[in-house]
């Protein structure tokens, strides 16, 4: 009996820490790989039924609109190349014009030939909304002492920043990667191995001023000098004049371009099931419902559009007329009138 004992505690042991590896193997290859995508409409309501190429567990609504979650069902050891595959097939889907991982790990090591003092950061596209400009204060988790943009496109929500550390050397790169890992804007972050910043320009520049946006000051496209402010009123996307139900926003910086107009019956597109396919709600969310006929005894008042009750049956008098109900009392009298003259016939 203590042998097997002995044996089930050993047993239980091993899976513990069979287990424990698994969960900490987990971290570099997730058994659940999240992906970002971003809708044409914010409005989009999504289901995994949606999708039937695609093993995905849950669907859920970021906090910035427009942009969704999709948690993917892998194995462990297939996850990144499913991910992989799930995003293309995303890509192609109608509804979805953004995808890409949630977060991407960096494998580099310290024998690998890159520069000491610099990291390339990826943010991901829903971050690339709702901020004009990234500063060392967006990056605590380590010791930045510059940020400069190499890249940006507002249509395709890709931003790429070149981060300066400090002390400089190629161990505390990695280890500043590993911690801008865990940072929720960045969506990867992986050594400098494409860009120099000489530390002094040899030349005087004769700028190109590439004129300010929503989310960009005027910068130079020949040296990337920056000047200014943002302009909150010059958008790098346009919509076109079709008067809508819902607002048309700035997919950079999330304004309102285009006002919608909800109010107006004829700008909705209504399908069978009255529900508008560009604002989500329904005929009656917007317009109130439409009153049938009047409760009768037996039937009650429906909305003639959705076929919600409004007034329960009245369970009184005739169901169809006001002068059966006094048809229907006169009755009630009669009959009443004729049994008490038999009681009395009877007395």
């Amino acid at each position: 009996m203590k042998k097997t004992l002995a044996f089930l505690l050993l047993l239980t042991m091993i899976l513990s820490l069979f287990g424990l590896t698994t969960f900490a193997k987990g971290y570099e290859y997730p058994p659940n790989v999240r992906i970002s995508v971003h809708a044409y409409r914010p409005e989009s309501r999504f289901t995994p039924e949606d999708f039937p190429d695609v093993e995905i567990i849950a669907i859920e609504e970021d906090d910035v609109p427009g942009f969704f979650l999709f948690t993917l069902s892998a194995r462990e050891e297939e996850a990144l190349n499913n991910r992989n595959n799930a995003i293309d097939r995303l890509k192609k889907h109608s509804g979805i014009d953004y995808a890409e991982a949630e977060k991407e790990l960096c494998n580099a090591t310290i024998d690998d030939n890159f520069p000491e003092d610099t990291i390339i950061v990826s943010i991901q596209g829903k971050y690339n909304q709702e901020k004009e400009i990234f500063t060392v204060e967006d990056f605590p988790e380590i010791e930045c002492t510059d940020v400069r943009e190499i890249f940006f496109s507002a249509s395709h929500f890709a931003r790429k920043l070149c981060l300066t550390i400090s002390p400089a050397g190629k161990q505390n790169v990695l280890d500043a990667i590993k911690k801008l890992e865990s940072n929720p804007k960045v969506q990867r972050a992986h050594p400098n191995y494409f860009i120099e910043w000489p530390e002094e320009p040899d030349y005087d520049c004769e700028h190109e001023w590439q004129d300010a946006t929503c989310i960009a000051r005027k910068t130079c496209r020949i040296c990337g000098a920056i000047e200014g402010d943002v302009n909150p009123n010059a958008h790098p996307v346009t919509v076109s004049d079709d008067i809508v139900c819902y607002d048309r926003n700035c997919s950079a910086c999330g304004a309102v371009i285009a006002p919608g107009h909800p109010e107006e019956k004829g700008y909705h597109n209504f399908d069978e099931n009255h529900r508008c396919g560009n604002c989500g709600k329904t005929e009656c969310e917007l317009f109130g419902h439409t009153p049938g006929a009047e409760a009768t005894k037996t039937e009650a008042q429906t909305c003639t559009v959705c076929g919600v009750v409004l007034k329960e049956a009245t369970g009184k008098g005739n169901p169809h007329t006001a002068a059966g109900d006094l048809f229907g009392a006169t009755a009630m009298l009669s009959l009443a009138a004729a049994a008490a003259v038999l009681l009395k016939k009877k007395k």
